[in-house]
């Protein structure tokens, strides 16, 4: 089981700094972004360290200059969409973890952890996300992947991935400008109520760790897709996430229709002519 205290710690520490973080991180995003994409620079950082941190938290990435229907997108486009959503993550992961399993840690039963966030859009697919959705399906497949592979060595290690929705923020705000007006209907972005702070995303993200949970969702929305989506994937609650399993696998077939519906009746710009 998790921590709780420990996590509940955490969390105060984190909503402490949180409004110091959001005005720096503006300024330091493009730059930290390129380094962890370069897996040499991640792993010399990571052997750098006198002691290495015990919890990762992977929380680069985003949307923004790779909004769009896959057709109007370019291949440079999807190839920096995956390197800021899911090599990010990847490498320092990779090099952290390598460091965990030649040096175990000292104290018996320590725990460490590896937290990465995915995104609602890793269970449904959005048109004007077709850059996007990829990498956030990739980085929970990814989760899923060391969550068992772990459990090959001694020490442990959990692993854990969180799903957010929309989240207030200067990013959001400048991903709405480049969003086509379809994306913006059917994932109800224009609604000022449909989504939460990073203040609330974090309150949510430390509850699911204080309970041990594995897959987090921060929104009841994200939970019926993330049970409609499971698969292979371990519940947090076995008999009531079936349920809900249950009832979004009725509830999802409606859903799909009219979804495209509303993309058969939005009729995009012809396409340029190659010269």
């Amino acid at each position: 089981m998790g921590n709780s205290k420990f996590w509940n710690d955490l969390a105060g520490q984190v909503s402490a700094v949180q409004p110091a973080a959001e005005t720096r991180s503006k300024k330091r995003m493009a730059s930290s972004c390129h380094v962890v994409e370069i897996p040499d620079k991640v792993e010399a950082f990571i052997l750098s360290l006198s002691t290495p941190p015990s919890i990762l938290f992977c929380v680069a990435g985003g949307a923004s200059g790779e909004l769009g229907f896959f057709a109007d997108l370019t291949p440079a486009q999807l190839h920096s969409c995956f390197e800021k959503n899911y090599f990010s993550a990847a490498f320092i992961t990779h090099s952290l973890l390598r460091r965990w399993l030649k040096e175990p840690v000292g104290i018996q039963h320590q725990q460490r952890h590896i937290v990465f966030t995915a995104s609602t859009a890793a269970f449904v697919a959005v048109p004007g996300y077709a850059a996007y959705t990829p990498t956030k399906a990739a980085l929970r497949a990814l989760a899923d992947t060391i969550r068992q592979e772990v459990l090959m060595y001694s020490q442990d290690v959990r692993v854990h991935c969180s799903f957010p929705g929309t989240i207030f923020t200067d990013t959001f705000y400048e991903e709405q400008r480049q969003k086509p007006t379809l994306t913006k209907q059917i994932e109800g972005s224009d609604n000022p109520t449909d989504g939460m702070t990073a203040g609330a995303v974090s309150k949510s993200l430390f509850a699911g760790l204080s309970k041990d949970h594995y897959l987090i969702t921060t929104d009841y929305q994200t939970w019926l897709l993330l049970n409609n989506m499971r698969g292979p994937s371990p519940p947090n609650n076995g008999i009531l996430e079936w349920l809900v399993r249950l009832i979004a696998s009725l509830v999802w077939p409606f859903c799909r229709l009219t979804f495209d519906r509303q993309t058969r009746k939005s009729r995009p710009r012809p396409l340029p002519l190659k010269e």
